[in-house]
């Protein structure tokens, strides 16, 4: 990868643009064609993505633009590759408005508090009309198996490109696919405001986590032309990530 040193440390930097440098080598190039050849709307993204991360100086947005491109080529190429759609993902807007709808069709109380007065446990039992009761059930439920639909989607994506991987439940370079790229959805990630420390300490964290997604990605199009690279490819990602 090209190097990605610059001044942010020294302060954040001003928005002029340098002396151009393309930050595409060869492996870059390499994964951008192979991203755009399952989605040319994915290999957009990370055109852009890498485009405004390593700018000279990172163009205005970098921070939720790249966040934004890693979540949408993590949940959609798997899709992309398998040429199928996954389990469909729970319509949590949808089931609120269920919930609301019915809870003001009966006339419930819409007070956001409940009653301080002591009372037993029985009492503390409220029953519940039973359509608001299956909407809270079914959210509960999605929210409980998120991990495992986490891995069942990024199975479906190693488990295509390299078959004769036969991964299983427990794959540790699946589940570190899954840790590299759930980094950028966390909130912590985007909601930093612009020109300050925070956001210039965490230049370097954000371009160490990219390319850790692009390795783990470069690793799997390797063993997928090549079986016989899977064992290198799938130690040199562990040994980097455990390092």
């Amino acid at each position: 990868m090209p190097d990605s040193s610059t001044n942010i440390h020294e302060g954040v930097p001003d928005q002029t643009p340098s002396e151009e440098v393309s930050p595409f080598d060869d492996k870059r190039i390499r994964l951008k064609t192979w991203i755009t050849s399952k989605s040319s709307f994915l290999g957009d993204l990370y055109e852009g993505a890498v485009m405004i991360l390593y700018g000279d100086p990172p163009l205005p947005g970098w921070r939720h633009f790249t966040a934004h491109a890693v979540r949408e080529i993590r949940n959609r190429l798997p899709d992309c590759v398998a040429e199928t759609e996954s389990i469909s993902k729970l319509d949590y807007p949808q089931e609120i408005k269920k919930i609301s709808s019915a809870w003001t069709t009966l006339g419930l109380p819409i007070t956001g508090t409940v009653s301080t007065e002591p009372t037993t446990s029985i009492e503390m039992n409220t029953l519940i009309p039973r359509i608001i009761y299956d909407s809270i059930s079914k959210m509960v439920k999605d929210s409980l198996e998120v991990p495992d639909r986490k891995y069942a989607t990024a199975y479906r994506l190693f488990n295509t490109l390299v078959p004769e991987g036969e991964f299983g439940e427990k794959e540790p370079i699946i589940q570190e696919w899954i840790d590299a790229t759930d980094w950028f959805a966390s909130s912590e990630r985007t909601h930093v405001k612009s020109d300050t420390q925070e956001e210039v300490d965490g230049y370097q964290e954000y371009v160490q986590s990219f390319e850790m997604v692009e390795h783990i990605l470069l690793g799997l199009i390797n063993s997928s032309e090549d079986f016989s690279q899977l064992p290198k490819e799938l130690n040199e990602i562990l040994e980097n990530t455990n390092n």
